[in-house]
């Protein structure tokens, strides 16, 4: 079962937007004037797997059902690739574009089923909205862009990072790459042996670097801080879980 949604997120103009120079500050207000005060949208297409929870996203300039066709195509290419070859649903919501004709004759071909959510009930696709909310907090927020193609970049190492790295509750904390039955590599294409030492120096200092191996390991380090050793909360954690093993232990010994 796959899960289709579109976020929509105002374009960063080339210098950065408001986040970086401030709100009505005369460098924002330049970066409006020079695209004629219409800098325009970001469509955030994405694509994620009921039971695995792998996710594609790309990061586009409409949502036309054209648009949104061809990246249905390239998201069912995407899930062969990692041994999901059967369709049973594919869920959208009520949006005129997943409600045409094109998009819907598409969708049939390749899934046994299109099932849409009830009206303004998003919960029914909250997989993939709860995956929205992760992007949103962790990637899009988390960072000032100075512009849209660097934006984009870290889309695209986030969402590598959350399919191949990041724990999932839902995944019994490990990645939802783990959960597919094809083995791929979960090396980025861009990682070499100079990234390798950034990456190892990373782990240890905890520093920010430039490359997406480095983005990557701070961004682990941000969100998921119970499995950081070195800080305060990672030890209690860890203590939790110590104690949580002895007492089951204790339990099984008793019986």
């Amino acid at each position: 079962m796959i899960h289709l949604d579109v976020k929509k997120v105002g374009t960063i103009p080339d210098g950065g937007g408001w986040r970086i120079h401030g709100r009505g500050s005369t460098r924002a207000l330049a970066g409006k004037r020079a695209h004629k005060q219409r800098v325009g949208y970001t469509y955030l297409h994405t694509a994620i797997d009921g039971y695995s929870r792998l996710a594609y996203t790309e990061a586009l300039d409409n949502e036309t059902a054209t648009t949104r066709i061809g990246f249905f195509c390239r998201a069912r290419a995407f899930f062969t690739a990692h041994g999901i070859t059967r369709l049973v649903r594919v869920v959208t919501d009520n949006g005129a574009n997943y409600r045409a004709r094109t998009f819907v004759r598409t969708v049939t071909a390749h899934a046994a089923r299109h099932q849409r959510t009830g009206p303004y009930t998003p919960r029914h696709n909250g997989k993939v909205e709860r995956y929205q909310r992760l992007l949103t907090e962790e990637c899009l927020y988390a960072h000032a862009f100075e512009s849209e193609t660097e934006r984009r970049q870290a889309i695209s190492t986030w969402v590598h990072h959350y399919n191949y790295h990041r724990p999932h509750t839902a995944c019994a904390d490990q990645p939802p790459a783990t959960r597919v039955h094809t083995h791929v590599t979960n090396v980025m294409p861009s990682y070499t042996r100079a990234d390798s030492a950034e990456a190892k120096a990373v782990m240890r200092t905890g520093s920010n670097l430039t490359s997406s191996v480095g983005v990557a390991c701070s961004w682990r380090q941000r969100i998921d801080p119970r499995r950081d050793s070195t800080s305060v909360r990672g030890r209690h954690h860890a203590r939790v879980r110590r104690r949580a093993r002895d007492r089951s232990r204790s339990k099984q010994d008793r019986q």
